[in-house]
């Protein structure tokens, strides 16, 4: 189960990552402008990005103190 966990975030952010780039880079949203989904959806959709980077945080922060 921790596997699909670290998988599932790791694509979420990732997935945000090119987001922001885009947006920076193009004035280009990815999830509003080429997914099309309306803004509602798509703050649902930040509040998903938002728990998958403090889970990824929560992961490395317990990796970190695992190994040292």
């Amino acid at each position: 189960m921790d596997d699909y966990l670290n998988i599932g975030t790791w694509i979420v952010n990732a997935i945000a990552a090119l987001n922001w780039g885009l947006v920076e880079l193009t004035d280009t949203n990815l999830l509003t402008d080429t997914a099309g989904l309306d803004p509602s959806a798509a703050g649902m959709l930040y509040v998903v990005i938002g728990v998958s980077g403090v889970l990824s945080l929560y992961q490395f922060a317990d990796m970190e103190l695992m190994e040292g």
